[in-house]
């Protein structure tokens, strides 16, 4: 298990960021081709595709919540396909996180 400091460490890894940008903006091509995206899943698409850098920060921060209980190594060592697994699992956390700020009057 890794401890708090060593995932917050985990931020600033730059081929996990990386990584987890692309993920997301598979994630976000995915969403757009499904059959009934809502409009707050559309309104995410394009926020994740404007600000991929940003959308992708906040994605590896709840990746690396919902894999508190794993070492850094096991994290760092993820294939590509469970790294977008996660980022997929995450993604309506974060369509919500982004709903919740336009309704508040803080995005577009």
């Amino acid at each position: 298990m890794a401890a708090y400091q060593d995932l917050r460490q985990l931020y600033t890894n730059s081929e996990l960021r990386n990584r987890t940008e692309v993920a997301l903006a598979v994630t976000a091509h995915d969403l757009s081709g499904e059959a009934t995206p809502t409009d707050d899943d559309l309104a995410w698409v394009g926020r994740a595709l404007g600000d991929t850098g940003g959308e992708a920060l906040k994605a590896l921060k709840f990746v690396l919540a919902e894999n508190k209980t794993a070492s850094t190594g096991a994290i760092l060592g993820a294939s590509d396909a469970q790294l977008q697994a996660n980022v997929d699992l995450v993604r309506p956390a974060l369509v919500s996180a982004y709903a919740a700020e336009r309704t508040a009057g803080g995005g577009p």
